[in-house]
């Protein structure tokens, strides 16, 4: 309940920026420029995939390296002030709690959900870093006939090696993310925005038409990390990619 009601601090002034967009606002105050590109953040890292890509897996490294540590600070302890401990029972204490956290099938999900609790107490989270990041360079708005189609894990990077990442906003990369059937935002750090001020003013958009071949390579790049689910908002684009995965050609 805690971060639902957290998600509400900014998913409650998504629609109306999303409502901007779709009018063809070419600009937004940079507390909207924020609220939008901070949301899409999140979308990517509180999705499930995220959580098993990125944090299952490494159970057992990121449990040994925090006990190696605290096996470093047991050896400091004075432990003339506990007259009933004992240095070796303290770290067979410490085994056994770790054996249980080894053990805990939970372990990716307990830990995704602590990390979006302690994002929201930090001030200058992961998140916050990646979003002063990304206001940075140009916002590119690629506007389609209602031809981008989403997934249950929206948003792509594509890095300096033409490689399709989930995410990834070092180096140079250009992230990719359909906001409406028509509208995909397109980011990368190769396009600074000069008139940026994160102090004042406004966060420019520049919208233009797609071409069909960049609406094509937009559409394929999101089949590569969904995990169930495929959107479109008609028919007969849905078909046409429903064939396409049916016949094994991908999205």
């Amino acid at each position: 309940m805690y971060l639902e009601y957290k998600f509400q601090d900014y998913e409650k002034h998504y629609p109306a920026l999303i409502d901007k967009l779709k009018r063809g606002q070419d600009y937004l105050q940079n507390d909207d420029a924020r609220r939008l590109i901070y949301t899409l953040v999140d979308l990517k890292i509180r999705n499930p995939y995220f959580r098993e890509n990125s944090i299952r897996g490494k159970q057992e490294p990121v449990i040994d390296n925090l006990f190696d540590s605290y096996r470093e600070q047991i050896k400091h302890i004075d432990l003339r002030q506990f007259p009933n401990l004992s240095e070796e029972s303290m770290l067979k204490t410490m085994d056994d709690v770790k054996a249980s956290y080894m053990n805990d099938e939970d372990f990716a999900q307990k830990t995704h959900i602590s990390s979006m609790v302690q994002r929201n107490k930090d001030e200058y989270s992961i998140h916050q870093k990646i979003t002063d990041h990304l206001l940075r360079f140009e916002w590119l708005m690629l506007v389609s006939d209602n031809e981008y189609i989403t997934t249950d894990n929206p948003g792509v990077s594509l890095d300096k090696n033409n490689v399709i990442q989930n995410t990834k906003f070092d180096e140079n990369f250009f992230f990719l993310m359909p906001l409406t059937p028509s509208l995909c935002i397109g980011i990368s750090p190769t396009i600074l925005d000069k008139s940026y001020d994160p102090r004042i003013g406004k966060k420019r958009l520049l919208f233009g038409k797609a071409v069909p071949q960049m609406i094509d390579i937009v559409n394929q790049m999101h089949g590569h990390h969904l995990t169930q689910y495929v959107f479109a908002n008609n028919k007969a684009l849905i078909d046409r990619i429903a064939s396409r995965i049916n016949t094994g050609a991908g999205l």
